[in-house]
Parts: C-alpha cells; structure tokens; sequence
C-alpha cells in the first residue's frame, strides 16, 4: 500500500514548519559568525591551505593520505573568488549545516512523533546545536554527518532489501561520506551488511530471501568503492602503493606509549617540501613508532587505559549534549527493545539503533575520542529518541485529544531545555560580540614573532595546536617544520640541526614540566631567547606565554639581531 496522501491544510502546516525551523539555523549560525569573524581551528588551516593548492591548480599538494577531499573541494571554488579563507569556511560550513538540519528533519521521521507540533519543538532544539557547531568549525565533521544521516535514512527504510536503486543509493551517500572523512571508510563497510542483515531478520511477514540481500548488497557496495576509487586512485598512484587512507593509522599511532628510547610517538622535525608551507599538509608518509597492543604487556595495558579514557570521554559528551536525559535515552534503548520485541517495525529500529552506536564508537573508543566533533553523526540521537520515548503512545490521552494540556508543555519545555540550554546560553553569550570590535589574535602573534623567526618548530605540551595550527597559516614565506620527539634539549638539539632549523618556538601554559623546558632553553649556551609575549597582553582566550628562541650556529640565516626582548 502506498503512503496515505495528508490532508492539504496539514501538508501546508509542515512545510513551514519546516521552513520556520530553517530560518530559526539561518538566523542564529549568521548571528553566531558574525560573532566570532576570526575563529581559527588547528585543522581547519590545513583544509584552507590545501584548497589554496587546489585554487592555484597544484591538484597534486592536494593528493594525501590524511585529509579527506571534500572539504577542499568545496573551499576552493571561494578562494579562487578571491575571497576571504575564513569567509569562506563560514559559508561553506553554513551550507552544510543547513543540509544537516535537513537531514535530521527527514531522519527524525523513523522515531515517529503523533504530533507534529513536539517534533518542531525537537527540531528547534536540534537546529540551535548545529548551528553552534558550524559556527565555532571548519573541519569536515558537520560534512561527513550530514551525509551519514542522509544515509541513516535511507538504509533504515524497509524497501532497501531486494532493490538495485536503493542499494546504490545507500552506497553513493556512504561513498561520497568517505571523501568527506576517511572514517567513513570502515564505518560503511561494516555497518551496511549489518543493516541488511538486520532487516531480514526483523522482517514483518514473509522473510526476504538471501537473494534480494546479495542484490543490494552488491549494488551499494560496487557503488561504494567506485566512487571511492574515485579518490583512491590518484591517491594510490602518487605513493605507489594501494592506499585509501592513512589518518587512522597516524592518529592511533599517535596514542601509543613512550618509545623504548624514551621519545614520543611523533612525527618529529622535518623541512617540508616544495610549496607545503606545514609538516601537517601530508602526513602520509611521516615516519613514526608503530605499535599494538599486543608487542607487550605494557603496550596491552596502555590500550586498556586507551579505552577506559575514551568510554569517559563519550559519556562526557552525552552529559555536555543533554545532561542526565541524552544518557537515559542511549541506556533506555535495550529495555525498548525488549518491550516492544513482538513489534517488528520498532524492534528493527531500536536494535538498528543500538547496533549503528556500538560500530560508529567503537573505532573511536580504541584510538581517540577526546573530541565530541567526532560523534556529531550520532550525538544528535538522543534528543530525537528522547522526543519519540516521552511522546510516542497512540493512546496517550494528552496527545490524542485537541490543544495543548499542561502535561505535554511541561515535558516538551523540559525535554527542550534540557538538549537546547547549552548552545543557547552560547547563543546570548555570543550575539552582544557583533557590535564589539574584533581581532586577529592569530595574525597578531604572527606579526609579532615574523621578524624572529626562520623555518621553525615548536614545543607545546598543551597540545592545543596554537603555534603549529593558527599562527603558522599566517607566517607565510616561513616553513612550519614540526614538533620534536625528544623531551631533552641535547635531542631537541640534534632534531633540529638534522632539520637544518634554527627558530624554536616554545608555548607555556604553565604545565609542570615546561618551566624545565624552558629554564634549560634560557641556560643553554646552544640556545638564545629572541621573543617572550607575555599571555597577560595576548587576548584572554590565549592564555599561554611564547617564547622564540634561535639555535646558534645551525647554519640559517637570521631574521633578526639578538637580545632577550618583551613584546608589549
């Protein structure tokens, strides 16, 4: 049978709703970016200068193992506009972000709402978190979480099974998520036959065959791989070798232990080639330390502790994006199943559920998941299952019946609160900034340090990316070169005379371990202290102090003369 055809009052209802909720994104994301003009992410510079790559014709700096194309593609047709890089991040992350509010409106239909109106309600709330989070971002999360809700809805419909089209469907999304992020890869390749399975098994009436299974299948997994040939293969030929991606290889990597030679696992100092002006725009040939678990006893503990940190860290984000009800709605899922298990239609859905949480998180939970931007696919769940949980029962009187009942105020304001009170206090907070003057602060502290620095590295224990990520895009002409392994000056030393560097720039928070670092910096004979800005007359977000130190003698000409100086 097909879809009952609605009334056409209710039909012109919905739809502007549904623009009501649009203009509701468009208005705060524009108020938001407009509030913070010069907000600058560590990864997003990598993205703006690989587009600047892509803009000016050199496709080949953008053909790497470690940043996903999507992106770039779609910052590049701006920067040869001539437009301003951060301008354009914020348009092309405002698009998104759009489409993503579009794919939750569509995705949100699975956990059917009775009424409308508390799906609006759910959806205004839906639509205040990602437009605080396209706003404060230039990374490919919002991308790749658009395109998988796309998908999520998609590969939940009961007609996937036994059909090319639909298969094919599932399998272009999930091909196009992967070039917006490389996690993706894994991710699609798990989860679709899972999906399918899933579907069988759930079935209402008459199971489908194996057969109808195969055919989509093969349908969305021939359509995955070639579209992601289409980035594999060029990626393939320039390092001779079948690649689709190394970023999760470099990020887990990254996590291990201290070496056995007491050096950290990182990519060290090296000269980047041609026209990179950053170690970080291709990373996929950096040399690190390999490691597994299973190398020894500590390696297998180091990965447990790995894990315990990581489940902490998901959790944190739950209680940051709804508080105790985002945590009872995950946790409420299995006694959903089990009570409506004679239900094949809501049974499929909750195990669905349970199931694309578990395959999503688990890659995250045994590398990295300090950050929530990773889990925007699936963060924005909770408060759609909070919504269906409260107001989903047919025969619930104050949903049945006409008007609007204390009862059903009352949990709708809670529920909205309780998942929009974070990006709305962000909201309030940030919306008197429009009519404040604001600066650069990157650009500045690159002005600053420009006339004291050659190609250099950095030592930031904070790992906050400040002099790698931000202020290094705007020094240009000087080449970022990376962070030391070694955590001794004699090894800092050599790292950077193999490098034939001479800047070392040193960012102290106030960390335990860096007045060591810095104090033998200040002492070593090796070493002279051009530039100290002092963090109480940087902008207060800074908060850290910098130093740019010259290594004497390594054979690079100097930019500026000596003397121990104070930036005011």
């Amino acid at each position: 049978m097909g879809a009952q055809a609605l009334p056409l009052k209710t039909a012109k209802n919905i739809r502007w709703g549904f623009v009501n909720i649009l203009a509701l994104y468009a208005t705060v994301v524009a108020g938001l970016g407009l509030a913070d003009k010069y907000s600058l992410h560590y990864d997003s510079t990598y993205y703006y200068r690989l587009a600047e790559h892509l803009a000016q014709g050199r496709f080949s700096y953008c053909v790497q193992g470690h940043w996903a194309p999507l992106l770039i593609f779609c910052l590049a047709p701006f920067f040869e506009l001539g437009l301003d890089p951060l301008v354009s991040g914020k348009i092309v992350m405002g698009l998104w972000g759009a489409l993503f509010v579009v794919s939750m409106w569509f995705f949100s239909k699975r956990f059917e709402l009775p009424d409308r109106r508390m799906k609006y309600v759910m959806m205004a709330a839906v639509c205040m978190q990602i437009a605080v989070w396209t706003s404060q971002l230039v990374t490919p999360d919002i991308l790749v979480a658009t395109l998988l809700t796309f998908y999520f809805f998609a590969v939940t419909s009961e007609r996937v099974v036994g059909s090319y089209k639909r298969g094919a469907l599932c399998g272009a999304i999930g091909g196009i998520a992967y070039l917006a992020k490389h996690y993706a890869f894994p991710f699609f390749i798990v989860h679709f036959p899972t999906t399918l399975i899933l579907h069988v098994f759930f079935a209402q009436g008459a199971r489908p065959g194996w057969k109808k299974v195969f055919m989509s299948l093969s349908a969305g997994m021939g359509t995955f791989f070639i579209i992601a040939l289409v980035w594999a293969v060029p990626l393939s030929a320039k390092y001779h070798r079948l690649l689709f991606n190394t970023s999760g290889q470099y990020v887990y990597q990254l996590q291990g232990p201290l070496h056995s030679d007491g050096k950290m696992r990182l990519p060290g100092v090296h000269t980047p080639e041609g026209l990179q002006q950053s170690i970080n725009e291709d990373l996929t040939n950096m040399l690190m330390y390999p490691w597994n678990p299973f190398e020894s006893r500590q390696c297998m503990t180091h990965q447990i502790n790995i894990m315990f940190g990581n489940l902490t860290a998901c959790m944190g984000h739950l209680r940051n994006n709804g508080g105790v009800f985002a945590i009872f709605a995950v946790f409420f899922l299995p006694v959903l199943l089990w009570h409506f298990r004679q239900n094949r239609g809501k049974a499929f859905l909750y195990s669905w559920a349970l199931m694309t949480i578990a395959v999503f998180s688990g890659g995250y939970l045994i590398t990295f998941a300090e950050y929530e931007r990773y889990f925007w696919p699936i963060l924005l769940w909770p408060c759609v299952i909070a919504f269906h949980i409260v107001f989903m029962r047919d025969d619930n009187a104050f949903v049945q019946r006409k008007g609007i009942y204390p009862a059903v105020v009352f949990w709708a304001t809670i529920l909205f609160f309780s998942f929009a009170a974070k990006p709305l206090k962000y909201s309030i907070q940030s919306f008197p900034k429009i009519f404040k003057p604001q600066e650069n602060a990157f650009r500045k502290i690159a002005q600053a340090i420009e006339p004291y620095t050659d190609n250099f590295a950095d030592i930031d224990l904070t790992w906050g990316g400040l002099i790698g990520g931000p202020v290094s895009y705007y020094l240009k002409g000087k080449k970022y070169c990376g962070r030391p392994r070694s955590e001794e000056i004699n090894g800092i030393t050599q790292e950077l005379l193999s490098a034939g560097v001479s800047s070392l720039i040193v960012v102290d928070s106030g960390n335990e371990l860096k007045p060591i670092i810095i104090e033998e910096l200040e002492k070593s004979k090796s070493y002279k202290l051009l530039l100290c800005l002092d963090k109480k007359k940087l902008p207060p977000f800074i908060n850290k102090d910098i130093r740019v130190f010259r290594l004497k003698n390594a054979g690079v000409q100097q930019n500026a003369e000596g003397g121990a100086l104070s930036h005011g």
